[in-house]
Formats: structure tokens, sequence, C-alpha cells
């Protein structure tokens, strides 16, 4: 849905053309990538519907709630909001729309590089980070994520970390149970040295990130 006009983006789409929309909801544990599995009816129908349901006073039955709707369709980055696990965040292509559960990232600033964002928040430092530092509750809510310390990297170190999570998210997409541990633990390797971190604390934030669990999807599923 990448040739959605703004107008289609902001009032919904005739339906003369396609009008259900990739929809990133959380759906529990997922890094990198996942391929879509719940889309959203975004005609101008349903448009109307969820526009008049939003001018619902607080309180009535199924409000909808419509949320930063001028970054919907545009490309990012997603993470689940409810999680009691590792932080775990995955490209939102272009033409999505996302939801709160579904949270989402985009990097406002041109020089800053998007997929190596997405290689720090999946890091086993970011969620040492989150877990120890920001927020040492079960949920990773919305806010939560821009708290994160953070170092812009240098160039060399940040097109080694790029290189890695653009082989990453490739082999996912070719088949998401491939096995990228390898790729990740060299990932961990290169944010420990942006941040200047020595070996021994490195096996403490590894180690601590192996005993903090995943949240499954049918778990998140449970819990909404």
């Amino acid at each position: 849905m990448s040739d959605t006009t703004t107008d289609e983006r902001l009032r919904g789409i005739a339906p003369s053309r396609p009008y259900w929309v990739p929809f990133a909801k959380g759906e529990g544990f997922g890094e990198y990538w996942r391929a879509p599995s719940t889309a959203i009816d975004w005609s101008l129908e349903s448009v109307a519907e969820l526009e008049r349901r939003a001018g619902s006073p607080p309180g009535t039955p199924r409000k909808a709630v419509i949320r930063n709707r001028g970054y919907y369709f545009h490309a990012g980055l997603t993470y689940s909001v409810v999680s009691s696990g590792r932080i775990s965040v995955r490209v939102l292509p272009e033409g999505w729309i996302f939801g709160h559960k579904g949270s989402a990232v985009f990097v406002e600033d041109e020089a800053q590089s998007e997929l190596f964002l997405l290689g720090y928040l999946n890091s086993a430092l970011a969620t040492y980070f989150l877990k120890k530092l920001v927020n040492t509750t079960a949920t990773a809510d919305v806010g939560y994520i821009e708290k994160l310390p953070y170092r812009r990297p240098g160039a060399e170190l940040e097109r080694a970390a790029v290189e890695r999570v653009e082989r990453i998210v490739a082999a996912l997409q070719a088949d998401p149970a491939t096995d990228v541990q390898s790729l990740r633990d060299e990932i961990d390797d290169l944010v420990f040295d942006l941040f200047e971190i020595g070996p021994a604390s490195r096996e403490t934030v590894r180690r601590f990130y192996r005993t903090v669990g995943l949240v499954e999807p049918s778990a998140q599923a449970a819990s909404s």
C-alpha cells in the first residue's frame, strides 16, 4: 500500500481500490522482522466510522482512539508495548498502520541510521538498560523506549552494525525460522564497544539477557 495518496491515508481508500492495510498491533515477541498477520479495513466507510466512534464520550463501548495519524503508512520501526521480557523491535514497512500495542518509532534526523537503531534496540544491552535503569516493572509501555541511553555511533561502527542488521532482516524474510544468533552476538559486541563496556560487564549483561523471558504472541493475546 505504498502507492496511497495523502488524502487516502487520512480519509480512507475508495472501495474500487484495495483498502485492507497491514496492521502492526504488537503480537508478542518478534525481533527484526515479522510478516503481517493482521490487516485493518481502511476504506472510506471504515475510517468515517472510526472517526465517529473516536468522537464518542469517554467510557463509550468500542470508543476508537486514533493517534498520530500523520505517521500512518510511513516506514519506521515497531515494538510490542506489552512485554514482561526482552525488547523486541522490528521493521515497520511503508504502507502499514500501527496501533497502541504495536507502538512505532520514526527517525526524524536524516543523519541517523534507522537500521542501526533497530540493531541497538534489539541488543542485550538495550534490554538491560530498560529493565535495570528505565523501567523495572513488567510493561515496556509507550514512552519508555525514548528514555533509553543512546550514543551516536561512528561511521565505521554504524556500517558494521547496519550490514549485520540487513543480513538478519533478509534472512528472516526468507525463512522466519532462520538462526541469526551469531549475527545478533556480533551486533551485541558492536553495541558494547560503542558504550565502552568491559569484558566482565559484558558477561553480566549477557547473563541477565538470557534470564529474561520471551513473550509469545499467544501469551500476549491472553493478557490483552
